[in-house]
């Protein structure tokens, strides 16, 4: 998005997406329980433009869900009583490859924009349930890398549907696996980035 309003304004721009530590966050074929994890830190409220939203998936989330649902970060003590804080990229990746499904929210909602956290999630195997945003499948493809919703009740459904069809669940999860580590590293970030440097030399 905002390298549509640069280039409206007649400066030169791109878009360089972002990647992940591959080092850290991978598959490790353990054992798949029911849960449902968000792993990100609280800002007051105000602080993003979906602060306040992120607050409210988690109160949705682990009222519908109180025995598959998990929190993990800095913060939420104001939110929710139950929550772990995480120590580690290695804990994090431990915490992924023990969920089903993680969910996805970033701190704003713009064109094809996401935090790291989803590449990471995938990487472990995990499905991803990111909320919605324009030109998401420039990258991914609902049902094969990820699924998507645009409301609370209906990412609330949609998990339950994915924990009744757990087979189905991990296979997407190993594809995006598969598919994060062949296209989206660093390594791979910093070729595009190299293209770039070239288009505009």
């Amino acid at each position: 998005t905002d390298v549509i309003k640069m280039r409206e304004m007649g400066f030169r721009a791109d878009y360089l997406q972002t990647g992940y530590d591959h080092a850290h966050y991978y598959e490790t074929n353990t054992h798949r329980l029911n849960k449902i994890v968000f792993i990100a830190n609280n800002y007051h409220h105000h602080t993003f433009a979906q602060s306040k939203l992120r607050e409210d998936m988690v109160k949705y989330m682990y009222k519908r869900f109180p025995e598959y649902f998990e929190v993990w970060g800095q913060n939420w003590q104001n939110v929710h009583s139950d929550f772990r804080p995480t120590r580690s990229k290695d804990e994090e990746r431990q915490i992924y490859n023990r969920s089903l499904i993680a969910i996805n929210i970033p701190h704003i909602n713009c064109s094809r924009y996401y935090s790291d956290r989803q590449l990471r999630a995938m990487a472990c195997g995990c499905l991803v349930m990111s909320q919605e945003y324009p030109e998401n499948e420039y990258e991914f493809k609902k049902g094969i890398h990820f699924d998507t919703w645009n409301n609370f009740e209906e990412l609330g459904d949609k998990c339950w549907e994915h924990i009744l069809n757990r087979d189905e669940t991990m296979k997407i999860g190993k594809q995006a696996a598969e598919y994060v580590r062949n296209n989206c590293l660093w390594d791979h970030r910093m070729q595009e980035f190299i293209t770039l440097i070239n288009k505009y030399k």
